[in-house]
């Protein structure tokens, strides 16, 4: 059905008649009471329509006609209900449903409020709703349409992260999907985007060197089903009270692209219940299972910055991926999944003596899977910095159904930058994947996609996992 323009004349009656049913509603409002008759709140509105001179929509509509003023509906009755001769208790939640006709205009309200002294949750879902619908109101904007963003550049994070605090509607293509008027497709990743104004969202997209266009109107009946909703990610990163230079470096990046999140410490993760908290935590790449679980225990360090996360700390950790957190692991930290629980994937190059197998700080290829969440607008082959760092097989005696591939090695020499000994030993090898866990995931990244800031083609990795932890199924 067409949206009929209205012109400034009809707008303002428009704009009459919802003033008039507003000073009408907060009449019947007020007489809501314990020991109230829900008809007498029938009668108040009737008489205040025939004070104002407007026509009670409700009255008389439909076949058979519709008896009453207004809809009165109490606790679970979801609407419309008949107002009779109940009466209304204390600790009901009742809600109103009223509408007039004026000037030809139709304006219809609908209210839930408390009778007395209500339930707690009761109390809480008037607020939370009530709160809902002005955060609501507040983000229509005069424009608004929608646009697609293309996944790009990492700043394409900064306006994610901007938009969603803003309250827009922000999804990921889920598919390479063609979007707006020149026809072009947009690949899995494009941000599409809901609910801002044009004007502004062209300033973010030039400010931030993005590119993208408004969609059409089309394109949204065509992209359902294609696209994942992403909200804010509640975001830990855990830091350990010995000094993490990468734990410093991925907080940096964080606050650069604008992601909120809290610090954690090893009580924070003894104390449990990490679900309700958080849906992704990180941890830093410069430490194994051994340092995070153990901390540090010289006896000359303060009681209460000794040690570290524990089997305790292990084990609220374990709960909150199978709960359907996700556990971000960069580089060594990887060590705590695989050594700890039941994962099908092992660190190819545990064992391998240093004679061997040896790589020391240097830049390798790394084939990219870019329809996966984790891996959404990078290249297919990119670069990562590698040092000491660990490189993923499947386990034997698993089933690998819950293993997606995000990046591997090739199955030749990857060096492109440095220096490298036994490169056979990389060859094929899991560089970063996704493992299911029960109701979360884990995601391995076996290097430092954020080492010291710097190797910027794979911070996406870092960025897209946290996006992904709290992001909608297509």
């Amino acid at each position: 059905m067409p949206i009929i323009l209205k012109s400034r004349d009809e707008i303002s009656v428009m704009r009459e008649a919802g003033q008039i049913l507003a000073e009408t509603l907060e009449v019947v409002v007020a007489r809501v009471r314990p020991g109230l008759v829900e008809k007498e709140l029938d009668e108040v509105a009737r008489r205040e329509f025939k004070k104002r001179g407007v026509t009670p929509t409700f009255l008389n509509y439909g076949q058979p006609p519709y008896p009453a003023t207004i809809c009165v509906s109490v606790n679970d009755e979801i609407v419309h209900g008949i107002p009779g001769e109940r009466e209304i208790k204390d600790g009901d939640v009742v809600s109103i449903d009223i509408g007039c006709t004026y000037k030809g205009f139709v304006a219809d309200m609908a209210v839930t409020v408390a009778a007395g002294d209500v339930a707690p949750e009761a109390q809480r879902l008037i607020e939370v709703t009530r709160d809902a619908l002005w955060r609501g109101i507040g983000a229509a904007r005069g424009g608004a349409r929608a646009w697609v963003v293309a996944p790009g550049p990492n700043s394409s994070a900064i306006l994610a992260n901007r938009l969603l605090k803003e309250g827009a509607e922000v999804s990921w293509l889920a598919e390479m999907t063609p979007v707006g008027s020149r026809g072009w497709s947009y690949p899995a990743g494009s941000l599409y985007v809901r609910n801002v104004a044009a004007d502004k969202m062209r300033a973010l997209v030039t400010g931030l060197g993005l590119g993208g266009e408004e969609a059409t109107r089309s394109d949204e009946s065509a992209l359902r089903g294609k696209t994942a909703r992403l909200r804010a990610p509640r975001v830990g990163l855990y830091q350990p009270w010995t000094a993490s230079m990468d734990e410093g470096w991925t907080r940096w990046l964080l606050e650069q692209y604008e992601f909120s999140y809290a610090t954690l410490h090893n009580a924070d993760l003894k104390a449990g219940k990490l679900g309700e908290k958080f849906d992704v935590i990180i941890f830093p790449g410069d430490r194994d299972k051994k340092d995070i679980v153990e901390g540090n225990t010289r006896k000359w360090t303060p009681e209460q910055y000794k040690g570290g996360i524990g089997e305790e700390g292990l084990k609220a950790l374990e709960q909150f991926v199978r709960g359907g957190g996700t556990l971000v692991l960069l580089d060594e930290s990887a060590e705590l999944a695989l050594e700890s629980w039941a994962v099908p994937v092992k660190n190819a190059l545990k064992g391998v003596k240093s004679e061997d197998f040896a790589c020391p700080g240097s830049l390798l290829k790394i084939l990219v899977d870019t329809n996966h969440p984790v891996a959404y607008g990078m290249r297919p082959e990119s670069s990562a910095m590698f040092g000491g760092s660990p490189a993923f097989d499947l386990a034997p005696g698993f089933s690998y159904t819950d293993v997606k591939v995000i990046a591997r090695y090739p199955a030749t020499n990857p060096l492109q930058s440095g220096w490298i000994r036994g490169d056979e030993y990389l060859q094929n090898r899991i560089a970063a994947a996704e493992v299911g866990y029960d109701k979360g995931r884990i995601i391995l990244i076996g290097f430092r996609a954020q080492f010291r800031a710097q190797p910027h083609n794979t911070f996406k990795l870092l960025f897209n996992a946290l996006h992904y932890a709290a992001a909608a199924k297509p």
